[in-house]
């Protein structure tokens, strides 16, 4: 985390050395945009200034290296089996908070039963570069379908036209999923976990001929304000991370990055920042 910051006149840890930084660890973060118009703060870091990816921990056999024009991105990652040519690839998807060193344990493995194994760090994470990362980013480029296409330019950019399976943990499992629903001649078989994918959006149908309306969805703040009702309190822990001070809360946990992300989904937050004594009262997520 000793590299400078990219804004001059800020004297602490930029959003982008944080993400560089974990990456050595093993920690990633999602870029969290909102909708206002932004300035461009286009992340290019210089990783020669860097621990190597893992600080040391890959294990031997899975490399590290990038990947240039991929949709406007510099895409990092980890490969395992990549020494005989020809073989089916799979392409692995992180969620979040992680990367692709998530992978790691099983990259092997599945090397071994005869698979080049690809894992990405995601737009937004990690060693991957080109993204803004300013809080009032457009969030267009971090749309669903717009990173279907950032997982489809890097397999074009690796030398295949299709894949033996895209596997996505936690919010890389939705990304795998639509992979899969609009392009299933290039994504050929899915695995997904952590995140059920409950299908392409329902539509209005029949309507003409008198069929209803589909039932809306609860939206992120009726949730929230369902949630606030319960005793004790709870909150939905999306709606606080879209947050402009989820970043900072993040950067200067007092408890420490890894203490943070093991008691981020148990915590309540106030003005003070998370306290891990109230995680046995408080809890973010809550499933229908």
């Amino acid at each position: 985390m000793s590299e400078q910051v990219s804004r001059a006149s800020i004297v602490r840890l930029s959003r982008r050395e944080f993400l560089t930084a974990a990456a050595a660890i093993g920690f990633g973060t999602l870029a969290i945009t909102h909708s206002t118009p932004a300035c461009a703060d286009i992340v290019n870091t210089d990783f020669s200034k860097l621990p190597p990816y893992g600080n040391g921990t890959l294990p031997e056999g899975v490399r590290s290296r990038q990947i240039a024009n991929v949709n406007g991105l510099t895409v990092h990652i980890l490969e395992a089996g990549y020494e005989t040519p020809g073989r089916p690839a799979v392409l692995l998807m992180h969620g979040f908070p992680e990367l692709a060193y998530s992978w790691r344990k099983v990259m092997l493995p599945l090397a071994t039963a005869g698979y080049h194994v690809i894992a990405t760090d995601q737009r937004g994470y990690g060693r991957t570069i080109g993204w803004d990362d300013s809080y009032d980013a457009d969030p267009d480029p971090f749309r669903i379908l717009n990173m279907t296409r950032d997982a489809i330019g890097l397999i074009y950019a690796l030398g295949y036209r299709s894949l033996a399976m895209v596997a996505g943990h936690d919010a890389g499992a939705p990304v795998a999923s639509w992979c899969a629903l609009v392009r299933p001649d290039i994504f050929r078989s899915i695995t997904i976990m952590s995140s059920p994918f409950e299908g392409a959006p329902v539509l209005p149908f029949d309507t003409a001929n008198g069929a209803p309306m589909p039932r809306p969805g609860v939206t992120d703040d009726e949730l929230d304000a369902n949630l606030a009702k319960l005793n004790p309190p709870r909150k939905y822990y999306q709606n606080y991370q879209r947050t402009r001070g989820a970043n900072d809360d993040m950067l200067h946990a007092p408890q420490g990055l890894r203490a943070f992300f093991r008691t981020n989904n148990l915590c309540t937050h106030s003005n003070q920042g998370f306290h891990a004594a109230e995680s046995r009262r408080h809890a973010f997520i809550v499933f229908e």
